[in-house]
This record gives structure tokens, sequence and C-alpha cells, in this order.
């Protein structure tokens, strides 16, 4: 059988300088030719009308406008994008492949960083579940298996080291990372931006498994990130009930 393609994720946070969902127009602006944003939306999948193209600038705007969480769509990926306040906001995108995610998030990492954006990274989602992601099984039988997620909550620590990750002045300063050390450690490149830096881990992010031992020495070693290292998961429970309560437990400590 042949194995799924894995979706990259990317995360990303900002406190925005525009206003409402003029950022996003940016964004869509911004795309590379070949990964042009198409539609806009709230459905799981795009409708292909001409009604909820991103060409059509009055109903896309409208839209934006009446403050609606919009879902962009282009060839092999899609854009997540949520306005919590009026000048803060999460973007998530999802892509199918590996090229299209490496030329579009190398596009918009500068994009979103002169818009504002605190913190962001990304990764494949493999990637994501060996930073944060955990299981619980049942002592004495491998089945009822829980999977769960820690240290996510970017306002309390830097939920880990991926791929791709950018930093603004203001997030490293609060949570006291040396960009230049955190670059020679990693062995990574950084790029610096007139308000933070993006930290690239290696030239794809499929390469995460040949730095893993290496990321994750760094990550338990360094004040201000998260690391599973310092979490004591536990990887059986002694009763089916037991589930829910230490996921909860774990969940409340290391959000």
């Amino acid at each position: 059988m042949r194995n799924k393609p894995e979706r990259l994720w990317s995360h990303l946070y900002l406190a925005t300088t525009s206003k409402g969902y003029e950022w996003i127009l940016k964004l869509a602006a911004s795309a590379p030719e070949a990964y042009a944003l198409k539609y806009f939306g709230g459905s799981p999948e795009p409708v292909e009308r001409p009604e909820f193209s991103v060409k059509n600038a009055v109903a896309f705007e409208k839209a934006l406008s009446e403050g609606n969480r919009p879902l962009l769509y282009g060839d092999g990926y899609y854009v997540d994008a949520m306005q919590y306040e009026e000048t803060t906001a999460e973007v998530r995108v999802f892509a199918k492949s590996v090229t299209v995610a490496t030329d579009l998030l190398r596009t918009w990492f500068p994009v979103l960083a002169s818009e504002g954006m605190i913190y962001g990274w990304a990764g494949l989602s493999s990637e994501e579940d060996e930073r944060n992601g955990y299981w619980l099984g049942r002592v004495g039988t491998d089945q009822r298996k829980a999977h769960g997620w820690v240290g996510r909550d970017y306002r309390r620590y830097v939920p880990g080291l991926y791929w791709l990750n950018y930093f603004s002045c203001q997030y490293a300063k609060v949570h006291g990372v040396d960009l230049e050390s955190l670059a020679l450690r990693t062995t990574g490149r950084l790029q610096r931006f007139e308000h933070g830096g993006l930290l690239e881990l290696y030239e794809s992010p499929e390469e995460w498994r040949d730095k893993n031992d290496l990321v994750a020495e760094v990550l338990k070693s360094t004040p201000g990130f998260f690391s599973k290292g310092h979490a004591a998961i536990p990887q059986m429970v002694a009763a089916p009930l037991q589930f829910e309560n230490v996921m909860d437990e774990l969940h409340k400590k290391w959000p």
C-alpha cells in the first residue's frame, strides 16, 4: 500500500499593523503566479464559481469586511485565516505538496513579517507530532490508544523548532531567544528582516528526521522553549477512564 503524502502545516500568529483583513489582500497579491489564490469561501472544498473568485475584488473585499472567517484556495493548498480581534490573527496554511509549500511560504513569511507577525512556524505534520504530539496506550493491550497535544501555546513558551521559524524582535526578547546563537547550535540558516528573523533548519521540510536528535537536545537545554523532554508524558495508563484524566492534566500543565 502506498503511503499518503504528508501535509505541510504552517501556524502563523500576527499582531497586524493593517486594519481588519487588509493583510489578506496583501497575501493574495503576493502569491507566486503559479500558486495564486483563486477562490474564497467557508466550505471545506472550494466553490469554483465566479462569485467566489478572488479576482472578483468587490465580492472578495465585501466578504472580508463583513468579518467572515475566510478559507482561501489555491492549487494544492488552502489558507485558514482567523481574526481573533481587530488587530490579532492566526493564519494556518495547509499544503499537499512540499514543492508548493516551500515556494509559497518562502514568499509569504517576509510579507507577513512586514504585517507585524509575532511568531510563526512551518513543517510537516509528522514534525509537529514529534515536537508536540503524544500517544497513550492501555496497560496490557495495544487497543484504545489516545492521541493528544502539548506545548502549543506560543504565548507561554516557544512551542518548538521546525523547518521554518519566525521570531519577531519583541517575541524573541520576551522569551530570551538569541537567534544568532540558536542558528549556530542548530546549524540553521538565519535571515534577518526589519522586525525579526527567519530561522530555516533544513533545506527541505522532509529532512527533519536527519536533525531530530540535535533539535530535541537544543529544545531541552534552552530556556524559553517547550520540550517534551520536560513534560513527563506517560506511555501507558491502567484503565480506560484514566485516558481523559491524564490528558486533561497534561493539557493544563503544558497547554
